[in-house]
């Protein structure tokens, strides 16, 4: 006997020019009337103007019946595209006088479950969250910031669901869902240094979550080169959640040990550096698909130089600062629509801003033009004579991303400082491998004042189709930079203040497990104070997460 197919249920909801539609019980039915006014009842949240566009164009004409369940459509649409999850009913009533009703039923939240390992953070996770049941109603776009900020709490993922609460039509409780991660190991080794200090490097470091219950996160890091001579840095940090709006303090502490290899005989110079950070943020905008956070914080620097165990320079540094961080990505993109994702949108924007203010406080170094006027004074001379340690710096950086389609990226990077004070060292712009200018080494360029950019076209997807997968993406990419020192004598000629460089490479993950970075850099220039310009340098980089295994 043949078996026939079954025949598919039509859907109960269907999506006609961004309105959704629900059944209609009056459609078909041979009866029209006048609309003359158009009330929603129990609407909360919205002006009732905000409702007009559902039925504005039919005010004061003859329409079927079944333009009832039209604007019942309309107006659930909008309030779904403003955040609510609402529903719009339509009551018995008599329309003798063209005057229709509609009765809206919002959903309130008025609680929450947490549920899962929320280890020490449950009331931290809690307290964001229960900011939701302030709402008269339920908001998505309100909530959406709540619910990333306990999604930024370090080691934890939250996801909320919403139930019946049984009690009050429209009440519903939060079920949310808490996934933990205790902390991570993570490794990485490059070749990025110059060669006095070593081009090899390796920096090993763990991230431990939770272990006040402030949503705090403890990192441990330790840098070396391969050699374990030349350099050391060890550092120091942690950060936790204050209140349930984001508000997020932070401290660092990471001190170095440098002694670089100069190649020449009966000569040792050796660095010291300390560097202290207080910093408190805030998130001003925090959304899916713009970000805008604010920080104050101050650095206390300390760099001692030391020539064949005699002191040569010293520099004591107090800097307060004012920053602004925002990003943007396209909205669509995180739907996955037209082929992109969150990861690789048609477009993404970034950058920051930053004001530095150098303060003469905590034993700061003072300003000086001779070396007899700095002793005289009782201290070893800074770094940069003249420099002024209480220096005013303006900092802008700005990436972007666009991808006609999505296998084609164009990327651009620019960093930019400027300052009217010569600075000393840990204030200038720097030009080298870590920050523009790939195969010049680092700090081969320092300026007071400083612009570059590093444009890169790339091919394909980095994103790995499966856990265990390869993905490879091409780029060529070029850098450029230009510094200049407020100084009456230029520390670099004319033609030395510049730095660039072509070249191309390629990027690749392995799943979630690896990721890869190989280069090969082609200075065009000589640049500052190097004799020769130089030779052509593959750079190499590897990340990987020891624990848990994953990138």
């Amino acid at each position: 006997m043949p078996v026939r197919p079954e025949t598919p249920q039509p859907p109960r909801l269907t999506v006609e020019g961004g309105i959704e539609r629900a059944p209609c019980a009056l459609e078909g039915q041979d009866v029209s009337f006048q609309i003359n006014a158009v009330t929603f009842e129990d609407l909360q949240g919205l002006a009732p103007d905000a409702l007009r566009p559902a039925y504005e164009q039919y005010i004061g004409t003859t329409q079927p019946v079944s333009v009832i369940c039209e604007i019942r459509d309309r107006a659930a649409t909008i309030l779904r595209d403003a955040g609510y999850i609402a529903a719009v009913e339509v009551p018995e009533q008599r329309i003798a006088d063209g005057n229709v009703r509609f009765q809206v039923l919002m959903a309130k939240l008025v609680g929450v479950r947490v549920r899962g390992n929320a280890g020490n953070a449950e009331q931290t996770i809690a307290a964001y969250l229960n900011r939701l049941t302030e709402q008269p109603v339920f908001n998505r776009y309100q909530a959406e910031r709540y619910l990333l900020l306990a999604g930024d709490l370090p080691g934890y993922d939250v996801r909320l669901s919403l139930r019946s609460a049984e009690g009050a039509r429209g009440e519903v409780i939060g079920e949310v869902a808490v996934i933990r991660q205790p902390g991570q190991i993570d490794f990485n080794v490059q070749n990025y240094g110059s060669k006095d200090l070593g081009r090899f490097g390796a920096l090993l470091r763990g991230q431990f979550y939770g272990l006040t219950g402030l949503g705090d996160r403890t990192t441990v890091a330790l840098f070396s080169t391969l050699d374990f001579d030349e350099q050391q840095t060890l550092q120091l940090g942690h950060d936790f959640r204050v209140g349930g709006e984001g508000l997020t303090v932070s401290g660092q502490f990471t001190y170095s040990w440098a002694d670089p290899d100069l190649g020449l005989p009966n000569i040792d110079v050796k660095a010291r550096t300390l560097l202290a950070t207080l910093e408190t943020s805030y998130p001003f905008v925090r959304t899916q698909s713009a970000n805008v956070r604010g920080a104050v914080g101050l650095d206390l620097v300390n760099q001692r130089v030391r020539f064949n165990a005699f002191p040569l320079s010293q520099d004591k540094l107090r800097v307060a600062y004012l920053k602004v961080d925002m990003d943007a990505v396209d909205r669509p993109s995180l739907d996955r629509f037209g082929g992109f994702s969150g990861a690789e949108p048609r477009w993404r924007l970034a950058g920051n801003v930053q004001l530095r203010q150098g303060l003469d406080i905590f034993d700061a170094t003072d300003r000086c033009f001779t070396i007899a006027g700095c002793t005289a004074r009782g201290q070893i001379s800074p770094s940069r004579l003249g420099a002024d340690p209480t220096g005013l710096v303006y900092r802008a950086e700005a990436f972007g991303e666009y991808r006609p389609v999505p296998n084609i990226t164009f990327a651009l990077n620019v960093r930019a400082q400027y300052s009217g004070d010569p600075l000393l060292s840990f204030e200038e712009y720097s030009v080298g491998n870590y920050t523009v200018g790939r195969g010049y080494d680092p700090g081969t360029l320092l300026g007071d004042r400083g612009a570059g950019f590093q444009a890169e076209l790339r091919f394909g997807s980095i994103v790995p189709q499966a856990m265990d997968a390869f993905s490879f993406q091409p780029y060529v990419f070029m850098d450029a930079a230009w510094v200049r020192n407020n100084d009456l004598v230029q520390p670099y000629g004319p033609g030395r203040r510049n730095a660039t460089s072509i070249g191309g490479g390629v990027r690749a993950l392995y799943g979630d497990k690896g990721q890869f970075d190989v280069l090969i850099a082609v200075p065009l220039e000589r640049a500052g104070l190097q004799i020769d310009k130089p030779d052509p340098r593959i750079l190499l980089s590897f990340t990987t997460k020891l624990w848990p295994w994953s990138y």
